[in-house]
């Protein structure tokens, strides 16, 4: 069951994202490159601050016990997850505020 709902956090906002994309591609101008690149700038600062949220909560738990224990708070599958609804959050926002 988990198994399934980790595929839609993935699945769902990917297909979301694509028929974003296309919507986008269709009017070819100044706007939607704008839109796409204001989006991805969005997810790229996201997923960094993401990512180093989880490196630094790494470090801490490695530096509060003797032993270092294998960190299993970070999962890719999740990763991606966000970062595709990051993207697809911030390419409808930004479609919105410039009139896409």
């Amino acid at each position: 069951m988990l198994d399934i709902i980790l595929i839609l956090i993935v699945v769902v906002p990917l297909v979301l994202n694509i028929l974003m994309l296309v919507s986008l591609s269709k009017q070819a101008d100044e706007r939607s490159a704008r839109i796409k690149e204001r989006a991805t700038w969005v997810t790229f600062i996201a997923s960094n601050g993401f990512a180093a949220y989880h490196v630094i909560k790494m470090f801490v738990k490695s530096f509060n016990h003797a032993t270092i224990t294998p960190y299993a708070g970070f999962s890719p599958l999740l990763f991606l997850g966000f970062m595709s609804i990051c993207y697809f959050c911030s390419l409808l926002y930004y479609k919105r505020k410039f009139g896409g």
